[in-house]
């Protein structure tokens, strides 16, 4: 049965080639020039020493490189190839498989491909820590691709109608739909590798169409086809490959530079065509001069150097450093992994410490390109790996000496404004050499804004008492809030009482917020008593601007909201309690989580306060009874927060409630006390925080609270009106025929009609013909509730309308545009929410109209989301100003991908988010 399978998976991949060869030019074997173009590029792929896969099963294999998705169990992730061998200890794999087109990519595959891999076999343990591999059927491997293959050239080529057909089902093609780009392997290398190995297993039809389609793959950014040979771009595309992983080995001190020079020096020979052969030159010739110091380097002991050998040496160990991160600490501006050994010093401390004696060497290692051990920390997967070089390391050294940011600017033309590293350190030291470091501190950190911050905070380190008029003096020449808060704090540091009377100026409110707030810090730690009361007037004060939900007043009510908290005095919590409770939706959701503790992960979009810091550890006594009653108040909030999401602990969530904040937060902090497991289900969550609230209000003397109401139940039609309706239906012929009978069950029943229609599914009865009218009946406006409508704007903007009636992507898209058109100009932004449990019930829709005023209104700034169950199925948006997209396309995903989540299952709990706020242009920041 199963060779007759293979027969007929093998006849119909066959018969789709061979009705594809008709629709496609020029294919494998149509030309000479083609066959002997793909004979040249095998001929060549075949030197690099994978193996041939005739005889070998397709197998699809467990890595043990697990992931972890939200609030689901960690999933092993899996790598497909040829088996090439076993041993006793495991299995040998060539990895050779074109990636998953349905999904996006994933930035950290445990293995991409064509590589020859040998696994060590786990069976045991959990799932996710697995090493094996099952064979698959090839066949239908093949017959996937062919399909996907198919799809694409015969599909639509208009741009529109493209993406229309193809985004949903290969969004990993988008925006062209084509093969080219791919990532960490490009799509071309993928699709050749694959196709040579099925054509050593003989087919040659399949092996010819992927050739075919390989060789035609357009340039990512012309979009035209390169008239180069097909092995040249093959050399191109692998050889980039290679260099990147290279590159990426250098973190990896394990890894000796002599088998990372074996990779540069064949890689001309190996990749002729590539672009960035004299980058493998130089790289090469570069790492044989340092196997060769390396060899000759045999330096005597510590002791016995003077300090400028010392200085010579630690500039050279710079190369083997590992791990280094620009994390400035007062007294160093790095650290690296040897930063935990306490007795210790890293070569970057040293030469710190040297201080002056080091700089004319680190002025000549400016231009040092020898390779480190350690690579610029990414925060974007698709960016390309940078080895730290030593003299960038020299560099940054000479910065943190110097107060000086060294890097080199350039004008729009290209034009160096400031001159090299080399020349702005060399300067730097002759006005050393010549008034001395302590007045070149003081002019450098005097002069105020962003550049003299690191020379204000090397003048408290060496020269204290000279540190406090220059600060002075630098404020005075700051206009900028910010900057003036990192002087103050810089002025904090200053030993003993020497800043009191200066940081207490700051406390007025004459002052700016972030001033105020460093200096309370300071005088804080000092044990001033005036610190507290002076953050809470300006608590209190800033009140009236909140509503603005601007940049500036949320990140100014963080500062005061992290302080507030981490004082530990009742008097400071409660006044933050009290403001908060009237507060808008951003900052009441920071008095809250300013108190979450453990680790996090996430980030969010849209207004949301940024808290300096959070509260490590509970006060004891008035002060933490205070924190537990903010908390316990905030139970009382119901309102959801869109935007912020990521992961606590074992925990992931998003677009969260104040009150599941609080009870989280509630159930770490007094876990003995408080038990809260979150849940996506927000009858579940409120399930539990009722018991959390009659805990708190028992302890204080307080009655339990009423039962909470149970979920909405829709009383469910009598079977004797909805049969017939439902006879109807099911016995018309086709969709155009039953459209009447549903649209009266909508219109006449509607929810209610929802559980004869499941119950018939229940019993197996006409599921397809039911199922879309289930889905239609539990995607009905149950409810509309605007939580603010300023000027009837709920009637006005249709949002009414929607209660009662099917709610679609369509009316989504329709609605949004609406809001926009009619927001009135008292109006800075509107959200609206629409949930749909399991429960049946239909969807509940939450409107709020946020008061502001928005002045030279330029475009929108739009968050969008989706989630079906506990998972995010899009999220998009950002800013756009007016007339630059067409509006058409503006709410077009967001619509398609409601659709999708709705016809997703009836039960299935769908949210859709949206957010539109009025924006001014964004400001390009200008260079200082």
């Amino acid at each position: 049965m199963k060779r007759s399978g293979n027969r007929r998976a093998w006849r119909n991949i066959a018969l789709a080639i061979v009705s594809l060869g008709f629709l496609i030019t020029g294919a494998f074997l149509g030309t000479n020039a083609r066959a002997v173009d793909v004979s040249a590029a095998v001929s060549w792929y075949d030197t690099l020493g994978f193996p041939d896969v005739k005889d070998a099963p397709y197998v699809r294999v467990a890595t043990d490189r697990w992931i972890k998705r939200g609030n689901q169990p960690p999933e092993n992730r899996f790598v497909e190839g040829f088996l090439t061998g076993e041993d006793v200890d495991g299995f040998t794999v060539f990895l050779c498989s074109t990636g998953d087109f349905n999904r996006r990519p994933d930035p950290f595959e445990p293995y991409p491909p064509p590589r020859l891999i040998h696994f060590v076999r786990k069976t045991d343990g959990p799932v996710h820590l697995r090493v094996n591999y099952e064979v698959i059927d090839f066949p239908k491997v093949v017959g996937d691709l062919m399909a996907v293959v198919h799809d694409l050239k015969t599909g639509p080529k208009d741009f529109e109608a493209r993406e229309k057909a193809f985004k949903g089902k290969y969004p990993d093609l988008w925006p062209s739909f084509d093969f080219h780009g791919g990532w960490p392997v490009p799509y071309r290398v993928r699709l050749f590798s694959f196709g040579r190995a099925c054509q050593q297993k003989g087919l040659n039809e399949v092996a010819g169409e992927l050739f075919d389609v390989v060789a035609k793959i357009p340039d990512e950014q012309t979009g035209e086809v390169d008239a180069s040979s097909l092995r040249d771009k093959l050399q191109r595309e692998m050889g980039e490959t290679v260099l990147t992983e290279t590159e990426e080995k250098f973190g990896n001190p394990s890894i000796p530079l002599t088998d990372l020079l074996k990779i540069y020096e064949s890689f001309p020979v190996t990749y002729p065509a590539n672009k960035r052969l004299a980058y493998a030159q130089e790289s090469a010739d570069l790492l044989r001069k340092m196997i060769a110091e390396e060899a000759a380097h045999h330096p005597k002991p510590r002791n016995e150097m003077s300090p400028a050998e010392q200085v010579a040496e630690d500039i050279y160990q710079l190369r083997n450093e590992t791990h280094i991160m620009w994390i400035r600490d007062p007294h160093y501006p790095a650290m690296s992994d040897d930063w935990r050994k306490k007795d210790e010093k890293t070569p970057i401390q040293r030469l710190v410490d040297s201080g002056n004696a080091a700089v004319p060497q680190l002025i000549e290692a400016l231009g040092d390109p020898r390779f480190t051990r350690s690579m610029e920390p990414r925060f974007n997967s698709l960016g390309g790996p940078h080895t730290i070089r030593v003299g960038e390391v020299a560099r940054h050294i000479l910065e943190f000496l110097s107060g000086r940011n060294l890097y080199p600017l350039k004008s729009k033309d290209g034009q160096l404004v400031n001159g090299t590293t080399r020349h702005q350190a060399e300067a730097w030291w002759r006005e050393v050499n010549g008034t001395g470091e302590k007045q070149t501190l003081i002019k450098t950190a005097s002069a105020g804004r962003g550049k003299g911050l690191e020379a204000a905070r090397r003048l408290v380190e060496k020269y204290p008492d000279d540190a406090l008029p220059a600060i002075e003096a630098a404020l005075k020449a700051t206009p900028e809030p910010g900057y003036r808060g990192e002087y103050v704090e810089v002025a904090g540091l200053l030993p003993a009482d020497t800043p009191v009377a200066f940081l207490r100026a700051q406390l007025t409110p004459d002052h700016d917020v972030y001033s105020q707030v460093s200096a309370a810090k300071a005088l804080f730690k000092r044990g001033q008593p005036e610190a507290v009361p002076a953050i809470i007037d300006a608590w209190r004060r800033i009140q009236p601007r909140l509503p603005s939900n601007d940049d500036t007043t949320l990140s100014q009510a963080g500062y005061i909201i992290s302080f507030l908290a981490r004082s530990g005095d009742a008097r400071a919590i409660d006044a933050l309690a009290d403001e908060a409770k009237k507060a808008p939706l951003p900052v009441r959701y920071a008095a809250v989580e300013v108190f979450r503790n453990g680790t996090f992960n996430g980030g969010g979009s849209g207004p949301q306060v940024s808290l300096y810091d959070h509260v490590e550890k509970l006060p004891a006594g008035e002060a933490e009874a205070a924190v537990e009653r903010l908390l316990a108040t905030a139970l009382e909030d119901k309102e959801r927060f869109f935007g912020p999401a990521g992961n606590l602990e074992k925990v992931s969530f998003a677009d969260p409630r104040i009150c599941d904040m609080a009870a989280y937060v509630m159930s770490h902090r007094w876990p003995e006390k408080y038990a809260f497991q979150w849940s996506a289900s927000g009858a579940e969550c409120d399930t539990q925080i009722v018991k959390l609230q009659d805990i708190w209000r028992s302890a204080h003397g307080m009655p339990p609270l009423p039962t909470p109401a149970p979920p909405p139940v829709i009383p469910a039609a009598p079977e004797s009106e909805v049969a017939p309706l439902l006879d109807a239906y099911v016995a018309a012929k086709a969709d155009a025929d039953r459209e009447p009978a549903a649209t009266k069950i909508v219109e006449s029943m509607g929810l209610r009609a929802l559980p004869q229609v499941r119950a018939r599914l229940e019993h197996g009865a006409d599921a397809a013909t039911l199922r879309p009218l289930a889905l239609r009946l539990a995607s009905i406006v149950r409810e509309v509730h605007p939580t603010t409508d300023p000027g009837g704007m709920a009637e006005k903007s249709g949002v009414e309308l929607l209660r009662g009636k099917v709610l679609s992507g369509k009316d989504l898209d329709r609605l949004a545009h609406r809001l926009e058109d009619e927001m009135p100009v008292d109006v800075a932004a509107v959200t609206l929410v629409a949930e749909r449990g399991a429960d049946g019930a239909g969807f509940q829709v939450t409107i709020g109209w946020q008061p502001g005023n928005v002045p030279l209104h330029a475009g929108w700034s739009r968050d969008m989301a989706v989630r079906l169950g506990d998972k995010t199925v899009y999220r998009g948006g950002g800013w756009t100003a007016d007339g630059a997209m067409d509006p058409k396309q503006i709410f077009r995903q967001l619509a398609e991908e409601f659709d999708k989540a709705t016809r997703s299952g009836f039960d299935a709990p769908v949210l859709v988010r949206l957010r539109l706020q009025r924006e001014t242009a964004p400001v390009t920041p200008v260079e200082e």
